[in-house]
């Protein structure tokens, strides 16, 4: 659900892939914020995101391994098509996480290069 600000009722925004591009560029590797790939490793490893780091939802692990994170960071969280980043952020602002954007369509939207 969508409050009249954009911000969804479970703490987190929706962003377009080109969005994040545009953070990506302008940012010139002096990141302020963590790019976060929920796929799993074997997904991750046939390309990503620059930067970005892989925390797959699937892993049992997860939730307690995104508690290691900074809280207070901005994290953008993608997927292949939205879905699992969707819930990932959804974990992620139960768990006090306040800068979320899960990246619409994930990589199925993305224009940009991949490593």
């Amino acid at each position: 659900m969508f409050n009249i600000f954009g911000k969804t009722t479970e703490n987190y925004e929706h962003i377009l892939c080109d969005q994040l591009e545009e953070t990506l560029n302008k940012s010139n590797g002096k990141n302020d914020f963590e790019i976060i790939d929920v796929r799993t490793p074997g997904e991750f490893h046939s390309g990503h995101i620059r930067d970005a780091k892989l925390f797959n939802l699937m892993d049992p692990a997860f939730t307690k391994k995104i508690h290691q994170l900074d809280p207070d960071r901005t994290y953008y969280v993608y997927c292949r098509s939205g879905s699992r980043s969707m819930t990932a952020c959804r974990v992620m602002a139960e768990a006090g996480f306040k800068n979320l954007y899960n990246v619409k369509f994930g990589l199925m939207g993305w224009q940009g290069e991949l490593v």
